[in-house]
């Protein structure tokens, strides 16, 4: 109860001094399972808080800022309901008609352009997972383009930078939507996670749709991959690339 009474408090003060719009979402879970193979064995619960400020400046620009927070669950074996609160998904945002600037846990430029043609090998652009990302978007005569950076946090008190730029583009030609991405080659970023690409990627894709049905064209090219092989190629010696000595080679091994 204390708790829900600081909570309650400083939104009351928050909305007071800024004359902000606050809302409040939230989803709760509460389940009993007797199957230890699936990791809830007896009762386990979680729940998740989304806050969401927001307030139209006088200059027609909206500032926003959004987070949540998540209950979680004893894993050690109490029954401590609440005693785990972790803070997460924090975006600010500045916002017009036509642009806005995000700063946090939001998608990458590349991520939130591109569209893939089903299972693609090549087009494994960097997935925002934790990593603070700050991007740009802007729309103009039916295109939606967006330019990102990862904000790297320097460790020891060093300069935090920006690393791995992030390009994504999508808009409508006639009846087709095309879209395009790009991401920079990028090997320093000390804050990366699971789902980050240290790759310099591109890809291209075509949509539309006819007789009912809806056709994506697509190509997605990984550079580095593609560079590492050319540098591999060209370090092998001349005679290995004789399709004579190839010929040999297979000829020995299959004992014609």
């Amino acid at each position: 109860m204390k708790s829900i009474l600081l909570a309650s408090t400083a939104v009351i003060a928050l909305a007071g001094a800024a004359a902000a719009e606050v809302s409040f979402g939230g989803e709760a879970t509460l389940g009993y399972n007797d199957n230890t193979t699936t990791g809830n064995d007896g009762f386990y619960w979680e729940a998740n808080v989304a806050v969401t400020l927001s307030q139209e400046l006088d200059n027609g620009l909206t500032a926003s800022a959004t987070f949540d927070f998540d209950i979680l669950e004893d894993t050690s074996g109490g029954y401590t309901l609440g005693k785990y609160l972790v803070a997460g998904g924090y975006v600010l945002s500045l916002e017009s008609e036509t642009a806005g600037l995000f700063f946090g846990d939001t998608d990458q430029a590349a991520q939130t352009r591109w569209v893939s043609a089903g299972d693609m090998v090549n087009d494994n652009f960097s997935e925002s997972d934790g990593e603070i990302v700050l991007r740009g978007d802007m729309s103009f005569a039916g295109w939606d383009a967006s330019v990102s950076y990862i904000w790297d946090e320097a460790a020891d008190g060093g300069d935090d930078t920006l690393d791995q730029l992030s390009i994504g583009v999508a808009g409508m030609v006639g009846n087709f939507t095309v879209a395009l991405a790009y991401q920079a080659e990028d090997t320093d970023v000390g804050t990366a996670s699971g789902d980050f690409n240290p790759d310099e990627i591109f890809g291209l894709s075509v949509g539309t749709s006819f007789g009912g049905a809806d056709v994506t064209f697509a190509y997605a090219s990984n550079n580095t991959i593609s560079e590492d092989f050319d540098r591999y190629r060209s370090c092998l010696p001349s005679w290995s690339c004789d399709p004579r000595r190839i010929l040999r080679i297979r000829r020995r091994r299959t004992g014609c």
